[in-house]
């Protein structure tokens, strides 16, 4: 299915990036057609999330993940040296790029908590969202109450892109990566292996640097 002049928009503090961070996104590109896909690392993390590289270490983990991937690393939040908002970003976005459509990609935990993102429903004006289905046991009841009030939003019709280029949500499946940065950071720590887990150059960087030891 091809969508005219879009971008795919992927943000995170990528705190390390792991390819549960590179494969699905990959898929969805194929999947979608997408022009651009952009990765955003967060300068300041609006949740209570600690980020323990330094943005310049961050930017360098991409870019050493996403060599010959096709894909864009955007500084934005990180020149901003500020509290990172989505709808800030995606205003910023809509005045560089006027032509495209936008399509925030985020994962199932991302969902969940839609409802409280600042100013969400100015989001789902200038954008449509993409959820990776990654969900756990765990977050499943709230899941669910969440998904009550986004339900009109939700559709499972992957040609309203097309038609509407804002206000609406489809979960996707995607090849599921069952690992998270803070694993991989503990793992470095306990000197265990992460082979698998994230970029093969960037493994061979982290275990260089010792940025996480």
């Amino acid at each position: 299915m091809k969508i005219s002049k879009s971008i795919g928009i992927f943000g995170g503090a990528f705190d390390p990036i792991h390819l549960g961070h590179i494969i699905p996104i990959m898929e969805l590109r194929a999947r979608y057609s997408l022009d651009k896909v952009i990765y955003i690392p967060t300068f300041i993390s609006n949740s209570k999330k600690n980020i323990e590289a330094t943005p310049e270490q961050r930017l360098e983990m991409l870019e050493i993940s996403l060599q010959n991937r096709e894909c864009e690393i955007d500084r934005r939040e990180i020149d901003n040296k500020n509290i990172s908002y989505t709808i800030d970003t995606l205003n910023s976005i809509t005045q560089d790029f006027p032509d495209y459509k936008l399509i925030v990609i985020i994962g199932q935990d991302n969902l969940v908590s839609l409802p409280e993102w600042k100013d969400f429903e100015k989001v789902l004006s200038l954008c449509n969202i993409i959820v990776m289905n990654r969900q756990t046991s765990n977050d499943t009841k709230q899941s669910h109450e969440y998904l009550e009030i986004l339900k009109n939003r939700i559709c499972s019709d992957q040609s309203v892109f097309n038609k509407q280029s804002n206000g609406n949500i489809i979960i996707e499946q995607t090849t599921s990566i069952n690992i998270t940065s803070t694993d991989i950071r503990e793992k470095l720590r306990r000197g265990e292996p992460i082979e698998g887990l994230v970029d093969k150059k960037l493994e061979n960087w982290l275990k260089q640097n010792r940025i996480y030891q």
